[in-house]
């Protein structure tokens, strides 16, 4: 692959990447869109250094650019100014997704959950907790028994 090609992607897609990040699409968590960009600026990087070691200085010089923007986005938009925080945040997903499907098989195992967020400060995500158990309770007739 030649680095105008690199190049020619880097242009392309960079673009169109980071707006889809940024609009939410469908499907992506905000660890991928987080990911996806660091990926970006991570292929920029590599894109200006084979550019730079090819002696084509203008296409290092974009490549640059799509690194920065990719970096601007992640500093600006995110706070990510340490790329281990994405793997803190996928495990938070990982972990709010295991809670969930414990909940909808086990409501109390949401509502136990729930008393310890409110308890360490976290109302907002007790309160949807709570709901996503008194949903489930509501839909699962072994557990409604369980609980009456």
């Amino acid at each position: 692959m030649s680095v105008d090609s690199i190049y020619r992607h880097i242009r392309s897609h960079l673009a169109q990447d980071v707006r889809a990040a940024l609009r939410g699409s469908q499907g992506l968590s905000t660890s991928d869109m987080i990911q996806r960009l660091a990926d970006v600026a991570n292929d920029a990087l590599h894109a200006r250094r084979a550019a730079l070691e090819a002696g084509h200085t203008q296409n290092s010089l974009r490549a640059g650019d799509a690194e920065l923007r990719a970096l601007t986005v992640l500093l600006g938009r995110f706070g990510i100014d340490d790329l281990e925080l994405i793997d803190q945040l996928k495990a938070g997903e990982t972990l709010a997704r295991a809670v969930g499907q414990a909940t909808t098989r086990n409501p109390a195992i949401g509502t136990e959950v729930a008393t310890r967020l409110r308890l360490l400060g976290d109302s907002q995500t007790a309160d949807a907790l709570e709901r996503h158990a008194a949903v489930a309770a509501g839909s699962n007739p072994e557990m409604k028994e369980v609980t009456e």
